[in-house]
């Protein structure tokens, strides 16, 4: 699989970051990291072009297959990004940490506000 229980881990343990241009970036550097082990993994420009093709990037498929450009140039072109989208690897079940942290912080938010519900007195209302 895609090693998920360390992703996970990891944006279970920084749950209270305020920022979250972190968790975007970590998440756009973890699916170009995994779109480069993908155009790895297609060796020759015949494979490359016929995934591309079946992945419905037909109009510049065999151009971008026969660029000449390695798998790191290639993992952030948009060629390549539109081939292997984010729901792809959704359907792999890579987790996303900018969702995880939205998750979190959205339960932990309503949990406060709970509490200080709790604490508040009753109110007592006055009749005339």
């Amino acid at each position: 699989m895609l090693g998920i229980a360390p992703l996970r881990g990891w944006g279970n343990s920084s749950r209270f970051v305020q920022v979250e241009n972190l968790f975007e970036e970590l998440d756009c550097r973890i699916r170009r990291r995994l779109r480069c082990l993908i155009r790895r993994q297609w060796k020759r420009p015949y494979t490359r072009a016929r995934n591309l093709i079946a992945r419905r990037l037909t109009a510049r498929a065999w151009q971008s297959a026969t660029n000449g450009r390695g798998p790191r140039w290639n993992a952030g072109a948009s060629h390549l990004s539109e081939a292997v989208k984010e729901s792809f690897f959704c359907a792999l079940g890579l987790v996303s940490l900018l969702d995880q942290h939205r998750g979190f912080r959205k339960r932990y938010m309503n949990r406060r506000a709970t509490e200080r519900f709790r604490l508040l007195p009753p109110t007592r209302s006055h009749r005339l």
